[in-house]
């Protein structure tokens, strides 16, 4: 799978645990602060993210790689999946 490709499967799996329109998601997007995510909606999205991928998502991987939430973007989830 692409980026593209993974960008937009990641963008439906986003607005959907958010309950947003995809428009509103760029690669840029900052996850919780732009698009409005609380912390434990990034449960929700790694469950999502799983789904993508097939794979389980190590949460502590994320964070690792991810340090600061806060500034989290949408483009990191997509280099993210990529790396696994």
């Amino acid at each position: 799978m692409n980026d593209k490709e993974l960008f937009v499967k990641i963008q439906e799996a986003i607005a959907d645990v958010l309950d947003i329109d995809t428009d509103e998601i760029q690669m840029e997007s900052k996850i919780l602060s732009d698009l409005g995510a609380e912390s434990i909606d990034m449960l929700d999205i790694a469950s999502e993210l799983e789904k993508i991928i097939n794979k389980e998502v190590d949460l502590a991987k994320l964070r690792a790689l991810l340090p600061t939430d806060k500034a989290m973007v949408v483009g990191d989830l997509v280099k993210f999946l990529k790396s696994l």
